[in-house]
């Protein structure tokens, strides 16, 4: 809190030293022990159906609402509870494309012009442009060319085409954008705007695939070394680790209801600001916490503790969930694919994406490759014993078994050195 408000201060000097007209207003709030949430029983009401329409609507007046997220803003009560009660009355599947449309707005005000383009000073230089380009055409197709070489008139035709052809599929996605839909007062010009988008748009606001990354994956199927050092090289070799180690698997819709449901199981806990706040900071110990006989062990409950740091916690976890899912039979849960599915995604994340998890960018990827030579190093001793067609099953069979032979232990560990900020096999 003290953060955020030197920051509130920091912002409010360099404006008032800029002579912008500025003033603080002071909003009475709930206290931070009270309920977050303004109606109690907004958690009971039943999920309804909306257009698609008011999918990009309230799509788009989430983004304005949260794009401050980006820059750590601060948000209002009234904020947070409207925000509550819109997701407690939709589906999971409402939901997702609801933040398909959000996500989808952040990156054009990112990555693309969009914003800038989608007022009336963009509107007019966007005419202004495809005019000049039309007229440059004109002339030329007008003009007397008698002694221009064939080849220059040829290939200037060629070049002129393409802008006027390049000018007017942008205009295109320009008129028929969630942008414009979103701006349009009319519902009957809307829907009929947004029905032409749906015909034209070849491509979906998002590929509905979940990208996954594996280390026993990654340290198994090695590459000839001669490659690596080539990649390296000339720096592609994170580009080559990408082709070659990840996969993408379209995410099943009860995946996505299992997250959905999970939320609002959270939200619905989170009665005061004090509780949200230690929901969402939580590293795993709050799902610890039932199944109350192993949590009091101290070797789980260190693996999500404030001792242990984000990425080696994620590392352990990836590497227990790969030892459950390898050595348990397939029983129908669903949960065990669930598992699996998540944490490929976080490891890829930690390794692929590290730019996603700032906290741990650089040092995850670090002690990621210290973690992959220490299991090379156990994997070529059983190499020969390994199962061809299911590696990763063997290995972890291997895995346990050694563990329980050489230390007569009845379960196993895996703890990072932290003198050498590896991830390795240690027995207690």
């Amino acid at each position: 809190m003290l953060d955020q408000t030197m920051q509130l201060m920091e912002e409010y000097s360099s404006k008032e030293a800029a002579q912008v007209p500025v003033e603080i207003e002071i909003v009475k709030e709930h206290d931070r022990g009270t309920q977050t949430s303004a109606n109690p029983e907004e958690e009971n009401l039943s999920p309804e159906d909306i257009s698609d329409i008011d999918i990009v609507q309230n799509g788009y007046e989430l983004f304005t609402t949260f794009r401050g997220l980006i820059v750590d803003h601060m948000f209002s009560f009234h904020e947070r509870s409207k925000s509550r009660k819109f997701f407690f009355q939709r589906s999971a599947f409402d939901a997702f494309r609801v933040m398909e449309v959000e996500l989808n707005f952040i990156y054009d005000t990112l990555y693309t012009k969009m914003a800038v383009v989608h007022s009336k000073k963009g509107y007019c230089l966007r005419l202004i442009c495809s005019i000049l380009i039309v007229l440059s055409f004109e002339r030329f197709a007008s003009h007397h060319k008698p002694d221009i070489n064939h080849f220059d008139v040829a290939t200037t035709y060629i070049l002129l085409s393409g802008a006027v052809l390049l000018d007017f599929v942008a205009f295109t996605k320009l008129i028929f954008s969630d942008w414009t839909i979103v701006k349009l007062k009319n519902l009957t010009v809307k829907t009929t705007v947004y029905a032409v988008r749906e015909k034209l748009s070849c491509s979906k606001r998002w590929s509905n695939t979940l990208w996954q990354c594996n280390l026993i994956n990654f340290c198994v199927n090695q590459r000839w070394r001669w490659l690596d050092i080539a990649a390296e090289t000339v720096g592609i070799k994170d580009v080559l680790d990408e082709m070659y180690y990840k996969e993408d698997i379209v995410i099943p819709e009860d995946l996505k209801d299992f997250i959905f449901i999970e939320l609002k199981v959270k939200a619905t806990k989170a009665k005061t600001t004090n509780v949200a706040k230690e929901i969402y900071s939580a590293r795993g110990d709050l799902a610890l916490l039932d199944y109350t006989n192993h949590y009091p062990y101290p070797i789980i409950s260190s693996s999500v503790g404030d001792e242990v740091e984000y990425d080696e916690s994620l590392l352990l976890w990836h590497i227990a969930t790969e030892l459950c899912y390898c050595t348990t039979p397939d029983d129908g849960n669903s949960n065990r694919n669930y598992c699996k599915l998540i944490s490929d995604y976080m490891l890829y994340l930690l390794v692929m994406r590290p730019n996603l998890m700032s906290a741990v960018s650089g040092i995850g990827q670090i002690r990621f490759r210290d973690t992959c030579e220490e299991a090379k190093k156990f994997f070529s001793r059983w190499k020969s014993e390994l199962i061809i067609r299911t590696p990763g099953l063997g290995i972890c069979r291997k895995l346990i078994t050694c563990c329980i032979a050489q230390n007569g232990l009845t379960g196993k560990r895996l703890k990072f050195s932290k003198s050498k900020k590896k991830c390795m096999r240690k027995a207690t």
